[in-house]
């Protein structure tokens, strides 16, 4: 019995490093084949399908979660990509003084251009090659152009964007066109640090970023189990980014690397804002735009210290630079990130007081490992033509309901957020008379339509002139003018950042004389148009602008109109009307963070003054609110309530009104006009399925840009005029359109329940909003 202990120990101690041996032999990484015959497909090489043939290893077969066919598939269409991107194989025969005639567009003799476009088998062009070769001077044979030194020096490459790994110069055979690749194995565990590292450029310094290492891995995780390809790890981390309005920098290790390295710098940082001279009597309200509340105050505060300090820069006088670092107290690496969503309402806030931004490569900041910080040059608007390449895109500009070109409009309105390319920044500051710069707009001619459903098109055409210089420098004239049935229009003075230079908070007025109409309102159960002649008087103020993310507006506004009623060209009331209203606007905007999200919350309140005996007292609140919220795989939320009650008084025109767009889908407007109503719509957006892994075209356009959106309406109306109270409902479908960042929406909805029109059926909405953050 001792003597079989014995000889069992020493058979597991022989045994031993044999089993070691097996185990690394089948934890060996890569060792999957191609076998590749080439054949010419117009002059590049390709390979031949019908004799290539894929060798899996037992590694990649338990780990791939795609089978064998499919695999050999995508290895075949990159392999046959990245041949049809390289030079046509007789470029690599060619002497310098050809390839010199050949760029030039000369070598196009009849024997260069049939090795040019060639089609067919290996052996066929190898006799065709060598003829041409031989016939012209200093032309290697075929033989050194599928070497090493010719065509292979550049398939060597192949690794840093497919999953093919050619790093074997002897693994070829020239007479049968040969070529073997050793074949990455597919993502696994991206957790699994001994295989995959994933790193962020900023956390060495210890700066906050917007993802974490797990939140790459889930972003990854539908990749997991398929072939190593950078074009669709890359396409997926941008996606996540870019829809944040960031720019990202992705470097990810070439196939044959171990472990695999993943490299994440998240956007540019901003390290400094700089001014021109030309600036000096604006520098508070530029910088008011660009710097979140809590920095403008600190720079307020050290006003005279910051402008003291010139920046020196040859052949270039009066700049100076606000430092995030130096003098707003920001940490090193905490710097904002340069957010393409955010750079554009800047763009076009600026634009309104006669400036640009650029982007130019920061000297502020060492960058050893590239470009990562920037400064945003602001330039004064010259009165020539933009020219530049560097300067931020604007973002479209809206109108308010009395047709005024108005910022404070741009800021109210966020959706999603999709940008076109970044701009790239400029290696040096530019003065403000570069031929660079953007001209100055102060002229304005825009138009648009509504369309109601059951209402009709209404459409509208703005005129505007800016910059005045009545009461304010930054202030416009307008004039609308449009029609629904009946013509319309009004004439608008805005005046903005008044007295700003004083008291440093944003204030604006609004003086508007107008007569609008509303074709086919349907009022206590008869169908009515309404045409309100009269002005109004408007004052706002903003509290803060971006304080931890947050703006806070509030308003007064006085209406003087006269309200007629008509049916069949017959006048059935007409009314004098006095009001005045006060309400306010606050906005929370999550950007910086994983999955962004808003909030908007509208309190108003409209008192009717009755000031003539005539005229009716009453009182209408109303509070509509908003929240929108990103969730993970391009997946959205998005959730609008609305809350509104009326005294007993109220005259029926301005009743709260259930239904439309805005409101209850599936109904028209004026659907059921009561004293008290809410309304609730829910939305999901979702990506289109199938919109495809391709990094451009179509497809990436489908995928970062298009929406499906299904959502259900709710609510009710009581104390109602010409409807039944009670609760209705509207559920439907439409799409999201976001394009560079206009938001085009179509929905369909099903009414369920009575409105002033009979029962609920389909009804058909095109709306158009922005998809702008502050």
């Amino acid at each position: 019995m001792l003597a079989l202990r014995v000889s069992s120990i020493v058979c597991l101690v022989l045994s031993a490093p044999f089993a070691r041996e097996a185990r690394g032999i089948q934890a060996l990484k890569d060792q999957s084949q191609l076998l590749v015959y080439v054949s010419v497909n117009n002059g590049h090489l390709a390979a031949d399908r019908n004799k290539s043939v894929f060798q899996p290893s037992q590694r990649f077969t338990s780990g791939a979660r795609l089978s064998q066919a499919d695999a050999q598939k995508i290895l075949f269409d990159d392999l046959d990509r990245a041949f049809a991107a390289l030079p046509g194989l007789y470029f690599y025969a060619l002497s310098d003084d050809e390839k010199e005639s050949d760029a030039k567009g000369t070598l196009n003799d009849e024997a260069t251009n049939a090795v040019r476009r060639f089609t067919g088998g290996w052996s066929s062009f190898a006799d065709v090659f060598n003829r041409w070769a031989s016939g012209g001077a200093n032309r290697f044979p075929l033989q050194m152009v599928f070497s090493g030194v010719g065509v292979l020096q550049d398939v060597i490459n192949f690794d840093e964007s497919t999953a093919l790994i050619f790093d074997d110069p002897d693994a070829r055979d020239f007479d049968s066109g040969q070529l073997t690749f050793r074949v990455a194995d597919p993502l696994g565990d991206l957790s699994n640090t001994q295989d995959y590292q994933i790193n962020f450029a900023e956390q060495s310094g210890g700066a906050h970023v917007i993802a974490r290492q797990s939140d790459i891995v889930k972003l990854l995780k539908p990749l997991v189990g398929r072939l190593w390809r950078v074009a669709d790890i890359r396409r997926r981390i941008a996606d996540y980014y870019v829809e944040r309005g960031l720019q990202p920098d992705i470097s990810l290790s070439r196939a044959s690397e171990n472990p695999k390295q993943i490299g994440i710098r998240e956007s540019l940082r901003i390290a400094r804002i700089i001014l021109p001279k030309s600036a000096d009597d604006d520098i508070d309200k530029v910088l008011y735009l660009m710097l979140s509340d809590r920095e403008f105050r600190t720079f307020l505060r050290n006003r005279a210290a910051i402008m003291k300090e010139g920046l020196d820069v040859p052949g270039q006088v009066g700049l100076r630079a606000v430092d995030y670092v130096k003098q707003l107290g920001r940490t090193p690496g905490s710097e904002p990130y340069v957010n393409l969503l955010r750079l554009q309402i800047e763009q076009q806030q600026l634009a309104l007081i006669g400036f640009t931004i650029a982007q130019v490569i920061s000297n502020a900041r060492t960058q050893p490992n590239g470009i990562a910080y920037v400064d945003l040059q602001v330039q004064r608007l010259a009165g020539e033509a933009a020219k530049g390449k560097n300067k931020a895109e604007s973002a479209p500009l809206l109108a308010n309901n009395e047709g005024v070109v108005d910022s404070n409009v741009q800021d109210a309105k966020r959706e999603t957020a999709f940008v076109s390319s970044p701009p790239k920044p400029d290696d040096s500051p530019k003065t403000s008379s570069s031929e660079e710069s953007a001209s100055e707009k102060k002229n304005y001619l825009g138009g648009g339509f509504l369309f109601t459903p059951g209402q009709g098109v209404k459409l509208i055409g703005i005129y505007q002139r800016s910059q005045l210089g009545l009461l304010s420098t930054n202030d416009s004239l307008s004039i609308k003018a449009g029609g629904q049935t009946s013509a319309l229009g009004g004439v608008n003075y805005f005046a903005d950042y008044v007295m700003f230079g004083t008291i440093h908070r944003r204030v604006s007025l609004q003086f508007t004389g107008s007569s609008d109409f509303s074709a086919r309102r349907v009022l206590g159960g008869l169908q009515t148009d309404e045409r309100r002649t009269g002005g109004l008087l408007r004052g706002e103020l903003e509290w803060f602008r971006d304080l931890g993310g947050s703006l806070l507006r509030t308003y007064i506004e006085g209406r003087r109109s006269t309200v007629e009623l008509t049916a069949s060209g017959n006048t059935v009331s007409k009314v004098n009307l006095t009001t005045v209203e006060v309400g306010s606007l606050y906005l929370f905007d999550r950007s910086a963070v994983r999955f962004p999200g808003t909030f908007r919350l509208e309190p108003r309140l409209r008192f009717g003054l009755g000031l003539a005996a005539i005229e009716p007292r009453f009182a209408r609140l109303q509070v509509t609110g908003n929240f929108h919220q990103k969730m993970p795989r391009l997946f959205e939320v998005d959730l609008s309530v609305r809350v509104e009650a009326a005294s007993n008084n109220t005259p029926i025109f301005e009743l709260p009104s259930l239904g439309g767009a805005e409101c209850l889908r599936g109904f028209r407007s004026d659907d059921a006009l009561g004293r008290t109503l809410w309304s609730l719509q829910n939305e999901l957006w979702a990506p289109v399925p199938g919109a495809g892994e391709s990094a451009t075209g179509v497809s990436q356009f489908m995928r970062r840009s298009i929406r499906l959106a299904v959502f259900f309406d709710v609510g009710g109306a009581y104390h109602t005029t010409g409807s039944p109270p009670g609760l209705r409902s509207g559920p439907g479908s439409g799409v999201r359109i976001i394009y560079n960042p206009v938001v085009l929406k179509l929905d369909w909805a099903y009414g369920l329940g009575e409105g002033a029109r009979g029962i609920g059926r389909g009804r058909f909405y095109f709306t158009v909003s922005t998809n702008l953050p502050f």
